[in-house]
């Protein structure tokens, strides 16, 4: 049974203080995500990512492999797309490492950070 990636998605990113109730790109690209799910993804919404400088924010996370997270997302299908086909890779991979050719060109620079994986501290 292969592992299921939870992408997390920041609903509140792209607060403009300007117009507080206005709609938050961070909700739209949530609501992108929701629309195309298959499977393997699960989505996520969170209020904070704290990528404020860096929106839109997401993280991708499969337990015992890295995780990432990507910032600086346009709301667009195009980012849906290079984000599943990003996954696949992730999912196929054995410790979550893809290999920066695989990475979709929409994805390359967008990258905050990439984590390891949690451990146990009696497996050290």
């Amino acid at each position: 049974m292969s592992k299921q990636i939870t992408l997390t998605v920041c609903e509140t990113c792209g607060y403009d203080p300007a117009q507080p109730n206005a709609a938050r790109p961070g909700a739209a690209l949530a609501k992108l995500f929701e629309a195309g799910t298959n499977d393997a993804v699960r989505i996520q919404r969170t209020r904070c990512l704290m990528s404020c400088d860096r929106s839109c924010a997401l993280a991708l996370q499969i337990p015992g492999k890295y995780s990432y997270v990507v910032c600086d997302l346009p709301v667009s299908q195009h980012t849906v797309d290079a984000l599943h086909d990003f996954a696949q890779c992730y999912l196929a991979s054995d410790d979550g490492t893809v290999a920066w050719s695989e990475w979709p060109d929409l994805l390359k620079g967008r990258f905050a950070a990439r984590l390891p994986p949690a451990t146990d501290s009696h497996d050290q």
